[in-house]
């Protein structure tokens, strides 16, 4: 015959919320504290049984506040069973209190647009402990889940409402290390504070993260202000040809993988040409005086909201704000290197997580909060140390142990010890379970660890395909570039050239009026090409005009040496000396009057070999003007060889 049956799962039982410290008070006895503790829990336990028709008689006790009303002799161990299992065993002798209550999985938020509901076959264990001691009453909880193993719902972390009630208490308070946790920070503003902070980072101990804040300071402050950089689409007209083109240029069992492939985008840039016309001369402007700028005044950034973030950490970690003048003690003592707005986050005193200003300064509170829940679910799972707390099962074997040895039966004695073996054997098979969620967890570990490893390698290849894409996508972008300051170049040119003058005698104005920022024209200069008699195509001369401005240009640094000669191409323009020998023998030849000053024309341009066609332009570089001085023009000077 064939079952029709509903398969068993295996278990899997991990730790969420834990939580360790000594309870103290500075007023009150190590009684009362103790007394107080567990008043609390009663408390705690009574308004989630709110909704029952009855509640326990044994969990009926006065409040907190009213602990001088609760003889000790009041406690003692009991159990029931509502639904949810409760467990208390109280030990007198040795100070030990334990609280146990074991429950399915009801949800979470239900009624609102947060609400969770409940995963089938999860149940939680939450654990309250209190030893009392001489000086202080040692405190432990913690949270057992446990799912089936195939379970893939992710379980949150709840911090059970004793934790804040106990620490919000003025009368009490939990400390670790000598730090009150009440929902402030640490503040690491004094030597004191630091040694504070010295005592938790060197205490091997140390389970509860520790989230460390550097103050944010003030903006960097450059000693030398830039000057604003203007970039604008290629563009070229009658008057940027004279003043220069302008050109553009999870937590530690939970392995999840979420790789997501890149989204590749080709870019397109569009040229925007824009033609104007400029008939008017431009005005001369006056130099700027030197004058240095003042310092700008450093600008505070703000703070993160540290104080808001250790209020909602209560519990869950260790909030310190290091004043920026601390910085420095930490990288030497402790080997931590925090700049101003660094937050960085340290579990089992390693670096688990690191924060730079930038990456939250735009949206703090949202941070602050994205922060929090992930400080939230770091005690999941984590080892931890809850110093000499006795949990439910041990304390169950020691009360058992404590019995056996008061009793005088032995029957008594005997029924005792089969209670004790039988708590024993759950230990052993809750360890047992344990070492099966290793063996699953490490076969899950094997393949996730594998699937992780082709995720990378794919990433690595993908990685190489984009940076090959960007270099490609780098080099069409160039090429696009310089085809679009050729098509700029090219129709600027073609405008100009529409506007060249067809009268000889119209050049110099022509000159002067659109190329007087680098160019000047002397009176010599004027009166040779009025004279001139011969041949002339006006186009190649002031085709020349223009080689000579943007030569003037590349002098002054306002062009590159590949844009002039962009200029000297059509016609093969070249800038040349007049040779040694000629400004010697015809030196007087080569000399022009120029603002009522010698000046020797020691450079030409030429075009044509031959009288008929030749053109040739003598000018001399001035220096003060940052200009060229175009002295004679179109005929050719007298050489060693032959006169005009």
């Amino acid at each position: 015959m064939k079952y029709v049956t509903t398969k068993l799962q295996p278990l899997k039982s991990f730790p969420t919320y834990q939580f360790h410290a000594c309870t103290i008070s500075g007023s009150l006895s190590v009684d009362d504290v103790f007394k107080i503790c567990i008043l609390e829990t009663f408390r705690w336990i009574r308004s989630r049984l709110k909704d029952f028709p009855e509640i326990p008689p044994e969990i009926i006790a006065p409040e907190p506040d009213d602990y001088q009303n609760f003889p000790e002799s009041d406690l003692h161990s009991f159990s029931f069973n509502m639904g949810l299992n409760v467990d208390v065993i109280y030990i007198e002798k040795s100070g030990i209190w334990s609280f146990q209550i074991s429950e399915p999985d009801m949800g979470a938020n239900l009624n609102s647009k947060n609400a969770r509901p409940p995963v089938n076959g999860r149940t939680f264990s939450t654990d309250i402990a209190f030893l009392k001691r001489k000086d202080c009453v040692e405190t432990g909880i913690r949270t057992i889940c446990s799912d089936p193993y195939n379970c893939e719902i992710p379980c949150e972390v709840f911090r059970p409402t004793v934790v804040k009630a106990l620490a919000k208490r003025p009368d009490m308070s939990f400390q670790q290390f000598g730090f009150r946790l009440d929902g402030q920070p640490l503040r690491i503003t004094s030597k004191g504070s630091l040694a504070y902070l010295d005592s938790i980072l060197d205490s091997e101990s140390c389970d509860m993260p520790i989230v460390l804040i550097a103050s944010t300071g003030y903006e960097p402050v450059e000693e030398t202000p830039k000057k604003p950089e203007m970039i604008s689409a290629p563009e070229i007209s009658l008057s940027s040809v004279s003043r220069g083109m302008s050109f553009s240029s999870t937590s530690a069992m939970d392995f999840t993988l979420d790789l997501s492939k890149a989204d590749i985008k080709k870019s397109s840039a569009k040229i925007n040409q824009i033609v104007s016309k400029k008939k008017e001369k431009p005005p001369k402007t006056a130099p700027l005086p030197n004058v240095t700028a003042p310092k700008a005044k450093p600008q505070k950034r703000d703070e993160f909201p540290f104080e808001k973030l250790a209020e909602m950490c209560l519990g869950f970690a260790v909030v310190c704000f290091v004043d920026e003048p601390f910085l420095p003690h930490l990288k030497n003592k402790f080997r931590i290197d925090l700049h101003s707005g660094d937050i960085a986050i340290y579990s089992h005193l390693q670096e688990s997580e690191r924060y730079a200003y930038e990456q939250y300064r735009d949206d703090m509170e949202q941070f602050c909060k994205t922060l929090r829940k992930m400080i939230h679910l770091m005690p999941k799972r984590c080892s931890y140390s809850f110093g000499d707390v006795v949990f439910h099962s041990d304390a169950r074997i020691a009360e058992l142990r404590e019995k056996r040895h008061e009793s005088n039966s032995e029957d008594e004695r005997f029924q005792l010890l089969r209670e004790e073996n039988s708590e024993l054997k759950k230990q052993i098979q809750e360890i047992s379970q344990q070492n099966a969620n290793m063996h699953l967890t490490s076969e899950l570990l094997r393949t996730t660890q594998k699937k992780l490893k082709s995720a990378e390698d794919e990433l690595d290849a993908l990685r190489i395909f984009c940076e090959r894409f960007r270099q490609e996508q780098d080099e069409k972008e160039t090429l696009y570039r310089k085809s679009a300051e050729l098509v700029a170049f090219y129709k600027g040119m073609a405008d100009i050239s529409a506007e060249f003058p067809t009268d000889k005698d119209s050049v110099c104005d022509w000159t002067e009026t659109h190329f007087g920022e680098h160019l000047a024209v002397t009176t010599k200069a004027r009166s040779e090409l009025h004279k001139y008699s011969g041949s002339l195509n006006t186009a190649i001369l002031c085709n020349g005009i223009v080689y000579l401005d943007a030569y003037a240009r590349f002098r002054r640094g306002e062009i590159s040496a590949e844009m002039l000669e962009m200029y000297a191409q059509r016609y093969h323009w070249e800038v040349t000396s007049c040779g040694k020998e000629a400004l010697r023998v015809r030196h007087e030849d080569y000399l022009v009057t120029f603002q009522k000053k010698k000046y020797l024309m020691n450079l030409h341009i030429r075009y044509g070999i031959k009288a008929k066609g030749l053109i040739r332009i003598y000018f001399f570089w001035e220096e003060q003007l940052q200009k060229i001085v175009i002295g004679c023009m179109p005929e050719h000077l007298a050489t060693v060889k032959k006169n005009t």
